[in-house]
């Protein structure tokens, strides 16, 4: 590695003479040597996004190109002096740690370079020096400058004038973890192609950032202090590769999906992002979203696989389904035989369907009872309603409507019915998540208009609802009757049936088997669930016309 009195005495930009500066335009960067000028900037991905941008912008020309070479030369040196003063006022030179939130790691030591035996940094000492000797290497390389590693340093802030590697195209600053800002002198590195600041502790992103015409990919992965990027981040113009991956993100961009270059986007394992902007699914854009509550609720929320004959034939049984419901509802008044009848079929099947046989007529009759209030006065499906039922028809526990605060594992049966297959097991959603998925459920349900658009786009709906909740476990206790109470409010709300079960159990058992676990992978359309709300509901209009 070459010497810091070296690269202080070189000077890659050497004072001109009068008759070869005129020789060049006022515009030539400053970093032009003997060899040649700077060579042609890399070209674009061949792909049509790529074909369809601008070609990338040169206003990063340093604007000491414009300035004599004796005050160039002077900048240069002046430059220097700031660098090491930047080096001298390492804070890891009067005390370990620069921050309070290392204060309680042991104070482990390490060699600062090989070949100096007793020179010692704690684990967390800025390696400035190191950083300074990087730089200059990079500014004495001229239009060969193109790429800095500033890995592993430990840096709590840049060495200051970065924007003198005009060149620069690539910066990595991985592994730094005393930034806890990605530095907004960045947005003075107009050339900067690709960023990368992974593993850290970084928080915030200045929105300045974005504003860099060159950027093509950035990497703030593993970052788990970043809980939201600036919404600026729709505006970069060339920003194709965003990783966001292990960070906490809970919310995205609204205009990240109309970005004009992304085509990749990854955030996977952001255990905090529960919904994605309209338009980002099923886009131009190649989305990672494994290990996101977004990804389960996606997988939850899958529409039916289904062509327009089998869809007809669906409108037109279900438009008789509900034309004779109506028909009939005036009979099912409370305390008619009717009414009673189909209570019974109803309550039946909750009770069928709870696992731990806690349940009662009564907690169920009171859930009903609350149902039947927030349909006459026509409310919406929420959350908290939600909860409610849950919490109603487990008995109105003490401490009132609670999610489930423990972790749940469900063990499936070996081949033989007998054996616990272990190795299969299965988890519900983190206790922790919970509250989002269901924030996430009740803006999916408030997205559809009040009366949906047909019968079978109510009937899917309605299914998608209980299958979600089923899959969630927010409950203790009774999901699957908190499940089918919803589906039952959410079927009722567009003029059809509840369900019921004639007593065959196969209604019960399509119910039972419509959980989706986020371990086991993608998850099929539910079309059996569908078969299976279809019958319960011919079933319900049959008990209560006595038939």
């Amino acid at each position: 590695m070459t010497s810091l009195s070296t690269l202080f005495a070189r000077d890659p930009h050497p004072p001109r003479s009068e008759a070869s500066s005129s020789a060049v335009s006022p515009s030539a960067s400053p970093a032009t040597t003997a060899a040649g000028p700077k060579p042609a900037s890399r070209s674009l991905s061949a792909s049509p996004q790529a074909q369809a941008l601008p070609p990338r912008s040169s206003s990063g020309t340093h604007p000491a190109s414009a300035l004599s070479p004796r005050d160039a030369a002077l900048g240069v040196a002046r430059w220097k002096q700031e660098l090491q003063r930047w080096c001298d006022a390492d804070p890891h030179r009067a005390q370990q740690s620069h921050s309070r939130r290392f204060a309680g790691l042991p104070a482990w030591g390490r060699r600062s370079g090989a070949g100096k035996p007793g020179h010692e940094l704690p684990l967390l000492a800025e390696q400035r020096e190191t950083a300074m000797q990087r730089v200059l290497e990079c500014h004495a390389q001229g239009a060969d400058g193109r790429e800095l590693d500033l890995q592993w340093l430990s840096l709590s802030s840049l060495p200051p004038g970065l924007d003198r590697l005009p060149h620069l195209e690539k910066l990595d600053l991985s592994n730094n973890i005393g930034l806890f800002t990605v530095p907004e002198e960045l947005a003075r590195c107009q050339n900067l192609c690709s960023l990368s600041v992974r593993n850290g502790l970084v928080a915030q992103v200045p929105a300045s950032l974005f504003q860099l015409p060159n950027l093509e990919t950035l990497d703030l992965s593993a970052n788990p202090h970043l809980t939201a990027l600036p919404d600026a981040v729709a505006q970069s113009p060339r920003l194709r590769t965003l990783q966001l991956s292990h960070c906490n993100l809970g919310r995205l961009p609204q205009g990240i999906a109309d970005m004009p270059a992304l085509q990749a986007l990854d955030v996977s394992h952001n255990l905090e992002l529960h919904a994605l902007p309209p338009g980002l699914l099923g886009g131009k854009v190649a989305l990672s979203l494994k290990g996101t509550p977004a990804a389960l609720m996606d997988s939850l929320l899958q529409p039916l696989l289904s062509s327009p004959a089998q869809r007809a034939g669906w409108q037109a049984t279900l438009t008789a389904l509900s034309d004779n419901w109506q028909k009939s509802r005036p009979a099912l008044q409370p305390g008619s035989p009717g009414r009673a009848a189909m209570d019974q079929a109803r309550s039946a099947l909750s009770l069928h369907l709870r696992t731990d046989r806690a349940g009662s007529e009564a907690a169920w009759a009171d859930a009903d009872a609350a149902v039947q209030g927030w349909l006459s006065e026509g409310l919406p499906i929420t959350g908290e309603r939600l909860m409610e039922i849950g919490w109603r028809l487990n008995g109105q526990p003490a401490g009132g409507a609670q999610l489930r605060a423990t972790e749940v594992q469900a063990i499936p049966a070996g081949k033989n019915g007998m054996e616990p297959a272990v190795a299969e097991h299965l988890d519900y959603p983190r206790a922790g998540s919970l509250p989002g998925h269901l924030d996430a459920l009740a803006q999916w349900l408030g997205a559809g208009s009040s009366t949906a658009a047909s019968a079978p786009a109510a009937v899917e709906r309605s299914a998608l609802l209980y299958r979600a909740l089923v899959s969630l476990r927010p409950f203790d206790e009774g999901n699957a009757p908190a499940a089918l109470m919803a589906m039952d409010w959410a079927l009722q709300r567009q003029g059809l049936p509840p369900v019921a079960d004639g007593g065959g159990a196969q209604v019960a058992a399509a119910l039972a088997d419509a959980a989706v676990f986020p371990s086991a992978g993608p998850s099929e359309a539910p079309q059996a669930l569908f078969a299976a709300v279809v019958q319960g509901m011919k079933e319900t209009q049959r008990t209560a016309s006595g038939g």
